[in-house]
């Protein structure tokens, strides 16, 4: 994993620790898991041990993989606040308001849309984005159209550069 600040780690760290907390409450083994998501149970073993960086569509599968919106996952207090009694009604409601469009693509609409609102909200332009973030503003005009994903550290440094929390921008 390449070098980021402290600060990043700990919110990956957080997202890896509530995504093992609700795959173990919902009583589903790693491997299980992984052929539901179409994900590799190696890559979710690392992933949970906060190991291995993640993007917004992997995030996805392993979301709907556990019937979980992706917001709840990376929102922290999750561990304390989310009612799992009410998973399926949470997910049912959920799944209904998302994007038709494929696996994954959803969430990076979602992302995408409201990373562009966000931007808007405080007038800055793309450029501005890509000189405080270093991230090219072709791959921000991709995200913010939903036409391309982004690793979840690349997410964490939009969602900053507009004041954000990551979580927000990912909620329908």
């Amino acid at each position: 994993m390449a070098q980021h600040d402290k600060t990043d780690l700990i919110e990956l760290r957080e997202f890896s620790e509530n995504f093992k907390f609700a795959r173990k409450r919902i009583g589903l083994t790693q491997a299980a898991l992984g052929k539901e998501a179409n994900i590799r149970q190696e890559f979710i073993s690392l992933f949970e041990k906060a190991t291995q960086s993640i993007g917004i569509d992997t995030m996805s599968a392993l979301s709907h993989g556990l019937k979980i919106p992706l917001h709840y996952l990376l929102e922290p207090g999750f561990q304390n606040t989310f009612n799992f009694d009410s998973r399926s009604t949470i997910w049912e409601e959920y799944s209904r308001q998302l994007p038709k469009c494929e696996h994954g693509a959803s969430e990076r609409i979602i992302f995408g849309h409201n990373f562009k609102s966000a931007r808007e909200a405080i007038q800055y332009t793309q450029a501005k984005i890509a000189t405080k973030t270093g991230i090219p503003d072709t791959k921000i005009t991709l995200i913010e159209r939903g036409t391309s994903g982004a690793e979840f550290f690349t997410a964490l440094k939009l969602a900053r550069a507009v004041g954000k929390n990551l979580f927000i921008l990912f909620r329908l």
